[in-house]
């Protein structure tokens, strides 16, 4: 198999960009590969987002280095139950607020 990737160099933003209005109860799947963002809520109701990997839990979980993901399920273990206490624990937004201003290294 042959793998591969784009640099932001063979990506022109004004030509690539689609843009994808998607109604309330709409779901959009896109590979990680895709840059990807969502636009300002204009509306009075939420928006909710959920970012699910499918992945082997020895694999990066795509949180660079910020917090741990979280393993959903063992087949080893039918009973394994979710335990969210290490990643509740890291405030990602805080973490990241801190190294965009110098304050904090992500390790």
């Amino acid at each position: 198999m042959i793998v591969s990737y784009l640099s932001l160099s063979d990506i022109d933003l004004e030509r690539d960009r689609r843009t994808l209005p998607v109604r309330s109860g709409g779901l959009i799947l896109f590979n990680n590969m895709i840059p990807h963002r969502s636009l300002p809520n204009m509306s009075e109701g939420i928006r909710w987002s959920l970012d699910l990997r499918w992945q082997k839990a020895s694999e990066p979980g795509g949180l660079w280095g910020l917090k741990n993901g979280v393993v959903m399920r063992k087949g080893s273990d039918p009973d394994f139950r979710v335990n969210w206490t290490e990643f509740d624990s890291v405030n990602r937004h805080i973490v990241q607020t801190e190294y965009i201003k110098g304050d904090k290294a992500v390790s």
